[in-house]
């Protein structure tokens, strides 16, 4: 059974390796979904999202989860973003050795702290500085705690500390499960995945009855605990996905041996780690869910379509016998006509009593008014005092009404079965949905980028820290430099990797430094854009100058690139995602069917994004669909350079 939250172990690897990355983070925005929530914060990094989702798990995410888009902020994400947007983060911790995390965060002169309960029914709560409860996700009153405004807050009660614990201690405590597993996870608190792998360690069946446990195998294990916890806190982590028969099983702060015949995928951060293993696991259940709701719709239909056959069949086996009926009377319509008109005549003259002397009557009903006759070995049930051709009429009817009735049968059965097709097609569809639910964000799409032909990866600033920023971490000296000539352009950079771009990839950059350069906004038609070699940019001015932020020195020989402002965007799938592409038009018509391409104009972005959604939207078929609709107006909107015109979009 994969595993469904962070363990206590979890937790304390994710802190130690992620708390300094944290402190000093300024709060920017807070959002939710039901029972997740985000944080966009700006520290250190720059720019990041915290992802709190109360009962499960904490981490730093580099996936777009679509809960930005509510018309209206739920009454606590308004609370939130009353008392701690802006605010910074002063610290980050674990309360005891139990699932939960404090963030004390000071904002507006005030201190508060946002508490982050990962155990089963975990909440996420604010508190002022005496610790009283201001807001939480749900209030209940419990045999331990009271959550309720104005309360001060009280954890659940905490596991027992193995790392204080004596042998004696933890031997009584551990001695109250079934077996040697059971009691540590539930007379220690020790997660159940640390336990076996605790005893993987040393050689102990995970079977072992408590009882058996002696004094010195307790200290072994607790001595074997206390190893991991260590290596742990002093930032000796190792990050594993544990694959199991192709199934993601868990996720780890340390390298396994219990999972002796697992795949083991090795990540460089833990927090990575939780990052993908918990998208996965989001992406798996929200597919799961909706695959057993359109299921059981499936099922349904089925049914209906059994039982819409069955009554097919029964309607032309009575159609099919009325019709029979109808022209064997026909063929004895001399016959018919004189037993009617003789049971008529008896009943004008004897009532009921004396109508089976009629030849071939076989009985009648007085309560219903019908008489049933032997016609030549058919039987015929008619209505007193019809007429013979009434009788013949109506045998007809009867089947031309068993017949339309089977047509219309045949036309729910059709509708049933499109219906089927439908929901199967329906499932498909959300298999791919469940896929595009939530986007990964590679580190480079928080600039402006593209990829050329070639593969090189460009990245350009959006503004004077981005500029600085680039340059300061990314620029290396075989990678080449880029500047529209023009003042109010991005710094652009290609990231050679020790290759050698060609002509046609310094074109493709070229066409961004120029496009997100102010000459867009200007409406110009062409721009110059000049290159050089990393190595040639400095950020150390010459002796008694200063240089402002965002600007550099560049050294040497300057190479010119002409480029006009002409702009492809597009939507592109990738591995499941889907991106919004920019760059040249002619490259982005090659990589994608959904684009456009784009000029200097006077229409504003947001419409401009919002006009080329809706046709992408209406252009996709088939799989592509949920991913291309996945794609937000503000995806495309963050590309376009300014206000622009549409020239061409994808036939």
């Amino acid at each position: 059974m994969p595993k469904k939250s962070m363990t206590t172990i979890d937790l304390l690897a994710w802190l130690t390796e992620t708390r300094d990355e944290l402190l000093g983070a300024r709060i920017v925005n807070i959002y939710s979904a039901n029972n997740l929530f985000l944080l966009k914060i700006w520290g250190k990094p720059g720019k990041e999202t915290l992802l709190l989702e109360p009962g499960r798990r904490i981490h730093l995410t580099r996936y777009e989860h679509r809960v930005s888009e509510q018309k209206q902020p739920t009454p606590l994400v308004s609370g939130l973003r009353k008392h701690i947007r802006n605010g910074r983060i002063i610290d980050v911790k674990q309360v005891g050795t139990d699932r939960i995390v404090e963030i004390t965060i000071g904002a507006s002169g005030d201190t508060y702290k946002l508490i982050v309960e990962l155990v089963p029914r975990g909440l996420l709560l604010l508190l002022n500085k005496n610790n009283e409860i201001i807001y939480s996700t749900e209030y209940r009153e419990m045999r331990d705690r009271i959550i309720r405004r104005g309360v001060e807050y009280k954890p659940p009660p905490p596991p027992p500390d193995v790392r204080s614990l004596t042998v004696d201690e933890a031997l009584e405590l551990v001695r109250r499960g079934k077996d040697v597993v059971r009691g540590l996870v539930r007379g220690l608190g020790v997660p159940g995945e640390l336990a076996e792998e605790v005893l993987a360690r040393l050689g102990l069946e995970k079977n072992m009855k408590s009882k058996e446990i002696s004094r010195d195998t307790m200290e072994n294990i607790l001595e074997e605990i206390r190893k991991i916890i260590e290596d742990i806190v002093s930032g000796r982590i190792e990050a594993y996905h544990v694959i199991v028969d192709g199934r993601l099983e868990t996720v780890l702060p340390y390298k396994p041996l219990a999972y002796s015949n697992a795949e083991l995928k090795k990540y460089d951060s833990f927090n990575e780690a939780l990052d993908d293993y918990f998208v996965r696991m989001e992406k798996e259940e929200y597919s799961s869910t909706r695959k057993k709701e359109l299921e059981t719709a499936l099922a349904r239909v089925k049914a209906s379509i059994e039982k819409q056959k069955e009554t097919i069949r029964e309607y032309e086996e009575e159609a099919k016998k009325k019709r029979f009926i109808a022209e064997r009377i026909s063929e004895k319509y001399p016959l018919l006509e004189q037993i009617v008109n003789c049971v008529n005549e008896v009943y004008d003259r004897y009532g009921w009593n004396k109508i089976t002397e009629c030849k071939g009557v076989k009985g009648f009903d007085k309560h219903r008014g019908l008489v049933t006759i032997d016609l030549d070995g058919i039987e015929v049930v008619f209505r007193i005092k019809s007429r013979p051709y009434d009788v013949l009429n109506e045998n007809y009817k009867i089947a031309k009404e068993y017949e339309r009735k089977v047509e219309k049968a045949k036309k729910v059965l059709s509708e049933l079965e499109e219906k089927m097709t439908e929901i199967a097609e329906k499932m498909i569809r959300e298999e791919a949905k469940s896929k595009a639910k939530i986007k990964k964000k590679e580190w480079y799409e928080r600039y402006h980028w593209t990829i050329t032909r070639n593969g090189f990866l460009v990245i350009g600033g959006k503004n004077i820290d981005q500029n600085e920023s680039i340059v300061r971490k990314y620029l290396e000296e075989n990678d080449i430099f880029m500047h529209a000539d023009i003042h109010g352009a991005p710094v652009v950079v290609i990231k050679t990797s020790g290759k050698e771009p060609g002509d046609e990839d310094i074109l493709e950059a070229a066409v961004i430094a120029a496009c997100y350069s102010k000459a867009w906004k200007s409406g110009a038609g062409y721009v110059d854009v000049y290159w050089v070699k990393g190595a040639q940019v400095s950020k150390s001015p010459p002796s008694g100058e200063y240089l402002p932020k965002g600007s550099f020195m560049v050294y040497g020989k300057r190479n010119y690139v002409r480029v006009q402002l002409i702009l492809g965007v597009g939507i592109e799938i990738v591995e499941n995602t889907p991106k919004v592409i920019v760059g040249k038009p002619e490259r982005i018509a090659e990589k994608t069917r959904y684009y456009a391409i784009l000029v200097p104009g006077d229409i504003d972005p947001s419409k401009i994004a919002k006009k080329l959604r809706e046709y992408w939207v209406k252009k996709a078929r088939g799989e592509e669909k949920p991913f291309i609709e996945a794609v937000t107006v503000e995806d495309i909107r963050e590309r376009i350079p300014g206000r622009s015109r549409i020239i061409k979009l994808n036939p």
